[in-house]
């Protein structure tokens, strides 16, 4: 259980203290944090959270504005979500502006506990306010997190996966739960996609491209970094990898 509390010049050194790995996403969350949420905050444009474990440390934080977001009637259609088409191509939502997690406390659960916050405050106002869905400007290395949280593609630039979550399937859950396994597995699985990787001759790009990953995540599994079950399962899938 983690405890929380809004973004205030009373936290300005566990903010300054924030850690993030140093690839460019992850430095943009950080400079976010650091630079901006106070200021948003403040004015009332973007709301942040400062989350907090029972040692009063701060591990992560997330900040909402409203949004209006524009849904093609086939995307609607694809997904099959419960939502009035004819007449109307923009919905009322939730963005999430920013999620981030103090990367000395990955691996945790930390990162399913606040988007399951969001997840509440979402639905909370979705019963006072027309609210269909949360969206967020993924970037390349969250894809996996996002998509496995139950967001859907809506488009991609060259910075963001802009995506959706339907407020709809709170009320009718299809996400699986996470396996459980050992670190070890995990570790034996990792030797094995690098492994084929190796003798299949593809570079990294070419397996982050069809694994729907950043290219930098596949570089970390290469060098020992900590991989999420998510991830993994994401990569073993484009290299026809049997996962459990």
């Amino acid at each position: 259980m983690l405890n929380w509390d809004d973004i205030s010049r009373e936290y300005q050194s566990e903010i300054e203290n924030f850690q993030m790995l140093n690839t460019p996403d992850e430095r943009n969350v950080r400079a976010f944090l650091q630079n901006c949420a106070l200021e948003l905050h403040e004015r009332q444009t973007a709301v942040t959270r400062l989350y907090f474990d029972q040692e009063d440390k701060l591990v992560g934080f997330f900040s909402l504005h409203n949004d209006l977001v524009k849904v093609s009637p086939s995307l609607i259609l694809e997904h099959r979500w419960n939502l009035i088409t004819e007449g109307l191509t923009h919905f009322p939502a939730i963005k999430l502006h920013y999620l981030g997690v103090d990367a000395r406390y990955r691996k945790q659960g930390v990162g399913k506990y606040l988007m399951e916050e969001v997840r509440s405050i979402a639905k909370e106002i979705s019963n006072y306010s027309g609210c269909n869905f949360i969206t967020v400007e993924a970037l390349h290395s969250s894809l996996t997190f996002y998509r496995d949280r139950g967001f859907k593609l809506k488009d991609s630039t060259a910075e963001f996966h802009n995506m959706l979550f339907s407020l709809e399937t709170l009320d009718n859950p299809t996400l699986e739960a996470t396996p459980l396994i050992s670190k070890q597995k995990i570790q034996e699985i990792r030797d094995k996609v690098m492994s084929v990787i190796e003798q299949s001759n593809l570079t990294y790009a070419q397996v982050a491209a069809t694994s729907g990953l950043d290219e930098i995540v596949i570089e970390q599994m290469e060098f020992g970094t900590d991989v999420d079950v998510e991830t993994l399962a994401s990569v073993c899938q484009s290299l026809g990898i049997r996962f459990l």
